[in-house]
């Protein structure tokens, strides 16, 4: 606890993102991802395989849509691949920012994506997707970012005293946004987003399910998908379990 308090005074980070749990978010999925290593190791293989299949024969500028820990982005290898990379996030921890000065071409940019922090600043829901980059892109990756969008948004929302009805449905709007966003900022890219999670009891019943395929739909066939324990058992109480089943596609 006396580390992780310590990051989250060290840490660079802007004041919204501190303020409304990005950073303690942050810093409590570095921790989680050491003690669930075994069970996150093969999404986090799959992930990387397949970003790394679909950027092969790109060129140009790369941006990294939700980078986070990097765990999940072979960072080294789209090195090799593009003349620059940009990892957008609104926390980069010092790991990532370490990791990050090895490679020249790697440029680490803080930015909410889905506007969603700059509306409820001013205590309205609303926000638009944008990237404040000077120049165009030539191959994006949303990497496991599309369930996380609307998370802290819908909670401040909640605590300012939004209606649920307004906020349910803003939430919705943000991840729909986020998917149209993606094929008008490149030409080529990847989406690796939930098609479901599910938390199950330690006898396999199914306790609460969440289902986005249908918001997905236009994105037709997943090219590969795989499940992710986040939290298997022994991390939740009662020994529940925390499951994402993924989906990957490229275009």
């Amino acid at each position: 606890m006396i580390a992780e308090a310590l990051r989250w005074l060290c840490t660079p980070c802007g004041r919204d993102a501190r303020r409304y749990g990005y950073l303690y978010e942050a810093i409590a999925l570095q921790a989680r991802s050491r003690r669930c290593a075994a069970a996150w190791a093969p999404h986090l293989t799959a992930s990387r395989s397949f970003l790394l299949a679909a950027a092969r024969g790109r060129s140009g500028r790369a941006v990294i849509l939700g980078s986070g820990l990097l765990l999940d982005v072979p960072l080294a290898e789209l090195c090799a691949i593009f003349d620059e990379v940009i990892l957008v996030d609104l926390v980069h921890l010092w790991p990532v920012r370490r990791l990050a000065r090895r490679f020249p071409q790697v440029h680490l940019l803080t930015a909410d994506v889905s506007g969603a922090l700059a509306a409820l600043a001013e205590r309205r829901l609303g926000g638009t997707p944008q990237l404040p980059l000077a120049a165009s892109v030539d191959w994006v990756a949303s990497v496991n970012l599309y369930s996380q969008l609307p998370l802290l948004p819908r909670r401040v929302a909640l605590q300012q005293g939004h209606p649920a009805p307004a906020v349910d449905a803003w939430s919705t709007q943000l991840q729909a946004h986020h998917l149209t966003w993606l094929r008008q900022l490149a030409p080529h890219g990847v989406l690796l987003a939930d098609l479901r999670q599910e938390t199950r009891a330690g006898t396999g019943i199914v306790l609460t399910a969440w289902d986005s395929a249908p918001l997905l739909g236009d994105f037709g066939t997943p090219a590969k998908n795989w499940s992710w324990q986040l939290a298997p058992a022994g991390e939740l109480a009662d020994g529940e379990i925390f499951e994402h089943h993924v989906g990957a596609w490229n275009w």
